[in-house]
């Protein structure tokens, strides 16, 4: 499950960079406070697409003897923190 989440995140996150980049050349050209905070917005978006390929990279951790059922419950803590 994990490889093909990782994708589709990583697929989001160049995206939501690249209209964070679009928003932030239309305020540029424009002025536009609203375009300003449309571009926060996506800034935003982006991170929590890292929080998420964090989440989902730290579940992949084998087991240990302090975590003898492994990290897997950790991709849910940092989609909680997404949302």
């Amino acid at each position: 499950m994990a490889s093909g989440s990782t994708g589709v995140v990583i697929a989001a996150m160049v995206a939501n960079g690249g209209i964070a980049v679009l928003k932030f050349l239309g305020f540029l050209l424009t002025g536009s406070p609203s375009m300003l905070a449309e571009t926060y917005h996506s800034i935003s978006d982006t991170g929590n697409q890292v929080l998420l390929l964090v989440g989902i990279k730290y579940s992949e951790r084998e087991p240990t003897q302090i975590h003898p059922y492994g990290h897997g419950k950790a991709q849910f803590f940092y989609a909680f923190l997404v949302s």
